[in-house]
């Protein structure tokens, strides 16, 4: 038997990994830049590297995206036939076994299959569906709020850097040359800021903490009355949309965070481990 929330994971793994790779290689071509400025002789084959650099980001980005749609799509798969019992189809399992290697097909294959993802896994239903949906929304909200502050200390940090350094260059500095050396790395930073997109992400993370938070709001909510399936699912299919074209939640944040927020919810559920 495959384990289909294993595969899941996996996916997202995967997807991480290739957007930090991309990442990494935008970091890399900054890096040769200021390099060349300030340090290194001029190699003449460094701007076909650069090209070939700025290629494999876009390459690596393209591939995050696209294993991060399937495995959004899975999930929303399995969260949807654990909460409303439901069963997958043959013919999806097939496709997505499928699409997992053959020689890591092993991997994921396990006798007693148990879905662990949410706390509450007892009763069936609306109910048990939004109660699951405010665990998913409340670990979702801590994560992205702790995404935000990170891109904005990291936007302020080098909008920060960027202006003293061009102080600190006009004022002490008498090379005319020197200075601006100093004024091309500056503004790489600052175009830095761009090529990674972070206001983007810092504003699409804000996003998902305000969907998150309102998700909250409105399970609480329906968790006081009675809960129907007609609320519940609408309420998961928003949650859903929202993660879909939200940016990933990197996966050392979680690695970081993700027994405190694990001690933290059980804690507060009297559920301690």
């Amino acid at each position: 038997m495959i384990d289909f929330r294993v595969i899941n994971q996996a996916q997202f793994v995967s997807a991480k990994r290739l957007w930090g790779a991309a990442i990494g290689a935008k970091l890399l071509i900054f890096s040769l830049g200021v390099w060349t400025v300030f340090i290194g002789p001029t190699v003449i084959y460094l701007p076909q590297f650069i090209l070939a650099l700025v290629v494999l980001s876009e390459m690596l980005q393209l591939r995050s995206d696209d294993k991060k749609s399937r495995a959004e799509g899975l999930l929303r798969t399995l969260d949807v036939c654990s909460l409303f019992n439901h069963e997958i189809s043959v013919a999806d399992k097939r496709d997505i076994v499928y699409n997992v290697p053959r020689n890591l097909r092993k991997r994921f294959e396990g006798k007693n299959i148990q879905d662990l993802y949410f706390s509450n896994s007892h009763q069936e239903g609306p109910q048990r569906a939004v109660e699951n949906l405010l665990e998913s929304a409340w670990y979702t909200r801590h994560q992205a709020g702790l995404m935000v502050g990170i891109y904005i200390c990291l936007i302020i940090g080098l909008l920060a850097l960027s202006i003293v350094t061009l102080i600190v260059a006009l004022r002490e500095i008498d090379s005319n040359e020197l200075k601006n050396q100093v004024v091309k790395v500056v503004t790489a930073c600052l175009l830095l800021i761009v090529s990674l997109n972070m206001f983007k992400a810092s504003w699409s993370y804000f996003k998902m903490y305000q969907r998150c938070q309102k998700t909250e709001n409105i399970c609480e909510h329906l968790l006081r009355d009675h809960v129907t399936m007609a609320d519940a699912q609408k309420q998961w299919y928003e949650y859903q949309l929202t993660r879909a074209t939200s940016p990933l939640l990197p996966q050392w944040l979680w690695k970081i965070r993700g027994s405190s927020l694990d001690d933290a919810w059980h804690r507060a559920c009297g559920k301690n481990r």
